[in-house]
């Protein structure tokens, strides 16, 4: 056989092309979820129901095959749950179980791969400092990695806010932290990005993932900024707002939290998930309001907000 590399990626023009959000009710029975693009990763969540974990899903690794963003367990396979890539536009739930269970809330996340916004890149751990190639066509500003393999080892984050000495783990609240064994203190290029040797990683003989994001003028924005425990506008370019806002205080022991438009992004109190946790929707506060150019970050607390300490977010227009 011949192995083909993917060509080079087509630069988004908006946000709408490229990330989609919906929130449903479960049936009991497949349902179809209409994008109007070809999905490449999905993030889903139970809203309603403590102890669900969060669902990854990727063209990638393939339609049966989940991983959790909540925890450090290895890959599964659940074909007869999920039907993924029915059709270029749509993908469908098949039967009662998981996250098509009847009186169940839910909230699913669409990307599609696209130049300077989104990869995904599957490897082989070597156990030595090396580097992996990928496809986004410009140097990745956060990256997401996960042991397929091998349980208990946490999915790892670069974010260019932090630099290539340091990371954070996805699953957990954890400040950040600094090691050369994750990306072996070396920025990621348009073309690779460099692993270090510890298994979390790049083990020998494991198989891992890993979720590549970028900005996009006008599109997304990959970032940081201090909190100062009033309120402040996050600037990312954008002319509607945000329709979607992943933050993490690096400094402190707190979660990962998401807003979005379907669930409501307003000038009063907003619900959030915790990427890191099975909890379900949590609300009561106000932490995020709606801003043109991008979002604003109100209040005090340390999640978001807290005067002097550091975040990184990723939000999409």
């Amino acid at each position: 056989f011949m192995a083909i590399r993917r060509g080079p990626l087509a630069l988004p023009e908006a946000g709408t092309e490229v990330f989609d959000v919906n929130t449903a009710g479960g049936t009991g029975a497949g349902q179809t979820i209409t994008t109007g693009f070809p999905v490449d990763m999905t993030l889903v969540k139970n809203r309603t129901a403590s102890n669900t974990e969060w669902e990854a899903w990727d063209r990638v690794r393939g339609s049966g095959e989940y991983l959790f963003p909540s925890a450090p367990d290895a890959g599964g396979a659940l074909s007869s749950q999920w039907q993924y890539f029915k059709n270029m536009t749509s993908f469908t739930w098949r039967l009662a179980d998981g996250y098509a269970n009847s009186g169940g809330t839910f909230v699913d996340y669409n990307w599609r791969r696209a130049g300077g916004y989104f990869d995904a890149a599957a490897y082989s751990g070597s156990g030595s400092n090396r580097t992996q190639a990928h496809n986004l066509g410009v140097a990745p500003e956060m990256i997401w990695v996960k042991c397929r393999s091998s349980a208990g080892r946490d999915w790892q984050v670069y974010h260019s806010g932090l630099g290539a000495t340091k990371y954070l783990r996805l699953n957990t609240t954890e400040a950040e932290a600094t090691s050369s064994s994750r990306w072996n203190n070396t920025a990621p290029t348009s073309t690779v990005f460099s692993l270090g040797s510890f298994d979390t990683v790049n083990g020998s003989g494991d198989t891992y993932i890993a979720y590549l994001f970028a900005s996009v003028a006008g599109v997304s924005k990959v970032g940081s900024y201090t909190g100062n425990s009033s309120s402040q506008n996050i600037d990312c370019g954008f002319t509607s707002g945000a329709r979607f806002v992943l933050i993490k205080v690096t400094t402190q022991v707190d979660n990962w939290l998401i807003w979005d438009t379907a669930r409501g992004i307003s000038s009063g109190t907003d619900p959030y998930l915790r990427l890191n946790n099975n909890s379900a929707e949590q609300g009561g506060t106000d932490r995020l309001d709606p801003y043109s150019g991008g979002f604003a970050v109100t209040g005090s607390d340390m999640g978001n907000n807290r005067t002097g300490e550091n975040y990184i977010f990723y939000a999409i227009a």
